[in-house]
């Protein structure tokens, strides 16, 4: 998770933006609700220097679902 966070921290600084992605097959399928904690918890503890506008979205397909959080730059500390 630390090592995700400090990868995403450097592309923000830079300016670009940063896609979250977590695939969820077979027995997971049913955590949808923790994925999209886990995204939400991710972009707080980027802080200032993340702005997201929607939701992280769920994609259903046949025996998997995508949860997707697509980040922006925010102020630069």
């Amino acid at each position: 998770y630390q090592i995700k966070l400090r990868s995403a921290q450097g592309f923000l600084l830079e300016g670009d933006q940063v896609q979250l992605q977590i695939l969820l097959v077979d027995s997971d399928v049913e955590q949808d609700a923790l994925a999209v904690a886990l995204l939400n918890r991710f972009a707080t503890d980027l802080g200032e220097l993340a702005v997201w506008s929607e939701d992280p979205k769920l994609e259903k397909k046949r025996t998997e679902k995508l949860v997707t959080l697509i980040i922006s730059p925010g102020s630069k500390r």
